[in-house]
């Protein structure tokens, strides 16, 4: 059978991609295109647009926060705020962007600082078991949120630490959401979900064997609220549950960086424990709080962010703004805007250039991740003919994208059927890598929002077809026939 062997080289551009990159904030009590709009471009200065949004919906009182919707303490959350918050998920749909949601109670400036009961949010968590439904297409993942200030599972009455409290609620989440969770602390996954949390040194982890199986461990990650600090964490790696790892419940705060930083025992423990975990569960940082040093500012693309396999990076915050003009003056921007998440980079494909109605086409396509994570997840893989009337996507049913990770050379190898009703004709021939859900394709979503939510490859030459949302291999590459074709040569593509 003929073939065409087309080659890339590299490629250092910056682009937006979905489920990866960096996150803006969204206040979910303005749901409207400009909102949208505004968080997507806000605190970015690489020039990207952010990716994923933190989709921030917050039940307390208005004088506390401006952005609140209301205190539903002993009540349940009002039809008004339900409607508006479905709303809000449509604007993310509409406008192409994924969001990370987190719900959260207290919001402890100059306002109250107490969880609700157990019931109470548990009855809240029953009331959006709709809405999260609704939207599961473009919830990235959900920040498990409710508890302690800020959602962010610190500081809590109703939760404290160690409490089977947490984990009713966890539980019921879980239950009810069919998506991936981030946890705050990492003792908590830990505690709540580890087989023998007590004697296991080291800790359990997500596995090879384990990964995408569904497990309520397999689907929680990390949503790292205190990102960049010292390596004790600020907080992060705390040890309340013994056994024979090191315990310090007052670990030092290291924020000045060093050269490099002397992590605790402790800290070290969880540090050894995440970068196993993280492989396969996802892992957003926010470096809220202080600025950082430009020390810990160098830190992130040589230790923290490959080390956690990071996927989401929040940009908004005034913190991290001497980060960021750090960054720019030491060209690290441009690295974290190609390797947050996963980078798809195309080296070769080698595919069948003539063929028939019905019949059988062989595809090889080499890449690599160039990425510091992997896609989290499932997302399908087609090879695309496409002659601009008439399009046949074949799904690659033997593959699951999520594998791809980080450093991996990955060689796709396929043989797919062509469809009896294809015209014959010339087509070009994609790899698209479209979102899961149908309802994030066209035509449910305009065809600008349909390639927002396709993965993009790198390569020189640009494989992007920003129109269709393909990564074309070869523009006019496939004949198909309705008779066998003529052996000829194969072709190759510099």
């Amino acid at each position: 059978m003929p073939t065409t062997i087309v080659n890339w080289t590299g490629d250092t551009s910056e682009w937006d991609n979905p489920e990866r990159g960096w996150q803006g904030w969204y206040s979910f009590k303005t749901a409207t295109p400009a909102a949208v709009a505004s968080a997507r471009l806000d605190g970015i200065q690489g020039g990207l647009n952010c990716t994923v949004l933190k989709g921030v919906i917050l039940f307390v009182s208005e004088a506390v926060r401006p952005s609140g919707h209301g205190n539903f303490d002993g009540v349940p959350i009002s039809t008004p705020v339900l409607n508006n918050l479905d709303a809000a998920f449509d604007q993310c749909r509409i406008a192409g962007v994924k969001v990370i949601p987190k719900f959260s109670y207290t919001w402890p400036n100059g306002g109250d600082d107490t969880d609700l009961s157990l019931a109470d949010t548990q009855q809240h968590v029953g009331q959006l078991e709709q809405l999260l439904d609704d939207h599961e297409d473009i919830i990235m993942w959900l920040d498990t949120g409710l508890v302690g200030r800020f959602g962010e599972w610190h500081n809590s009455d109703t939760f404290p630490t160690v409490s089977a409290t947490r984990k009713v609620l966890v539980d019921d989440i879980l239950t009810r959401f069919n998506g991936l969770l981030t946890l705050r602390y990492p003792a908590d996954k830990l505690n709540m979900y580890a087989d023998d949390v007590v004697n296991d040194d080291p800790a359990q982890v997500i596995t090879a064997l384990t990964k995408f199986d569904g497990s309520d461990f397999s689907r929680i990650g990390y949503h790292q609220d205190s990102f960049l600090t010292g390596l004790d964490g600020d907080g992060t790696f705390f040890s309340p549950f013994g056994g024979s790892r090191p315990l310090d419940l007052s670990p030092a705060h290291d924020l000045s960086g060093g050269n490099p930083p002397t992590p605790s025992a402790q800290a070290q423990w969880f540090i050894d424990h995440m970068t196993e975990d993280t492989k396969y569960a996802p892992f957003k940082g926010e470096m809220a709080g202080t600025a950082r040093s430009d020390a810990l500012s160098d830190r992130l693309v040589t230790f923290d962010a490959p080390t956690f396999h990071l996927d989401v990076l929040r940009s908004d915050l005034p913190s991290q703004q001497a980060s960021l003009d750090r960054w720019t003056a030491t060209g690290d921007l441009g690295v974290i805007n190609r390797k947050l998440g996963y980078r798809f980079e195309l080296t070769q494909a080698e595919f069948d250039n003539a063929v028939v109605i019905g019949g059988q086409m062989n595809v090889r396509v080499n890449f690599k991740n160039d990425g510091w994570s992997r896609l989290n997840n499932e997302r399908p893989v087609f090879v695309t003919l496409n002659d601009g009337t008439f399009r046949a996507d074949m799904l690659l049913t033997a593959i699951d994208s999520r594998d791809w990770g980080p450093g991996d050379s990955i060689v796709i190898d396929e043989n797919v059927i062509l469809p009896g009703d294809i015209p014959a004709g010339t087509y070009d021939i994609s790899i698209w890598m479209p979102d899961k859900f149908v309802s994030l394709r066209e035509p449910n979503v305009s065809a600008s929002a349909a390639a927002s939510f396709s993965v993009r490859f790198a390569g020189t030459p640009d494989p992007w077809d920003v129109t269709r949302g393909y990564n074309i291999l070869k523009t006019n590459g496939v004949v198909v026939s309705a008779a066998g074709p003529e052996p000829t040569q194969a072709v190759i593509i510099q």
